[in-house]
């Protein structure tokens, strides 16, 4: 079995902020590719805001 303790990238010294950047610039998205995804998390985020603050009425009624 061969198991390699060591991470294949090379570290910074700053092993906090290595984690967040890629070893590898990989393939860039389009602008529009990154407003889609923005508007998508302010959708999800919208979504379970209201999740959170909704109170299910108490004679059972919309709570499917």
């Amino acid at each position: 079995m061969n198991f390699n303790s060591k991470p294949a990238t090379s570290s910074t010294g700053n092993d906090l902020f290595s984690a967040l950047l890629p070893s590898s610039p990989g393939h860039p998205i389009g602008w529009k590719m990154q407003l889609l995804l923005i508007v998508w998390s302010l959708f999800l985020i919208a979504g379970f805001t209201i999740a959170v603050q909704t109170k299910p009425d108490p004679r059972g009624f919309g709570t499917h």
